[in-house]
Formats: structure tokens, C-alpha cells, sequence
């Protein structure tokens, strides 16, 4: 028995987490959305779930005159020539 318990509570030791990892979320936000709700729903509500949504600071990577800001009117747009 005392082994069975030695064994239960090195496996305990190894796979626990620490308080601080659980909320090291990094930069983002809370977010309200929409989930599913599975079989009868009598208030016709959905179902609404907080989570946490990590902020991107990736861009676009587009190398048109828009973009880069210096576009005049209209030079993006290119028209077909008539005829």
C-alpha cells in the first residue's frame, strides 16, 4: 500500500501545474461569444462563453502603393482599356 501511494504521489508531484503558468495569458483580451447549445433550448437565447483572445501584432504583408501610403486617387485601381 505504501508503495501504491509513493507512486501516486510522485506522479501527482510531476504532472501538476503551477498557479503562476495558469495565468500567464500574455497580451489580449476577454471576449464574449456565441457557442452551440446542444438539443432543446426553451429560451431561444444562445449560449454565451467568456474567453481569452490573444492579441495578434502581425500585419498584412502587402506591397501595394495603399499601403504604404502613397497612393494617389484611384491608383489602385486599374481599368481595362476601352475597345
Amino acid at each position: 500500500m505504501k508503495i501504491l501511494l509513493t507512486i501516486a504521489a510522485a506522479l501527482a508531484a510531476v504532472t501538476s501545474v503551477s498557479p503562476a503558468a495558469a495565468h500567464d495569458r500574455g497580451p489580449g483580451r476577454w471576449e464574449w461569444q456565441n457557442r452551440p447549445v446542444a438539443g432543446p433550448n426553451k429560451s431561444n437565447l444562445p449560449t454565451r462563453v467568456r474567453v481569452w483572445v490573444a492579441d495578434s501584432s502581425t500585419m498584412a504583408n502587402c506591397d501595394c502603393p495603399m499601403m504604404r501610403g502613397t497612393a494617389t486617387s484611384g491608383s489602385c485601381i486599374e481599368k481595362p482599356p476601352l475597345g
